[in-house]
């Protein structure tokens, strides 16, 4: 498996413009179903639980953009 996981790399949730394609329900879908590599997440978080990093992922590419420009300011 580990040689399976150096192939895939793992999506980047910062990404603005992949984020903007899926809808809240698709991700929520990935997360309690698992897509290769990842596993399913439904016998190990809880509904609410999914739903709670759906929002956290959701923050993920306004922070990189406020981080991108604190860079630049520098």
């Amino acid at each position: 498996m580990a040689q399976y996981l150096k192939k895939a790399k793992p999506s980047n949730f910062t990404d603005a413009a992949m984020m903007s394609e899926m809808t809240d329900g698709e991700i929520f879908w990935k997360l309690t179903e698992g897509r290769p590599p990842m596993p399913p997440w439904k016998d190990q978080l809880t509904d609410t639980q999914r739903w709670h990093l759906v929002n956290y992922l959701r923050t993920l590419p306004v922070k990189d953009v406020a981080q991108t420009e604190n860079d630049h300011m520098r």
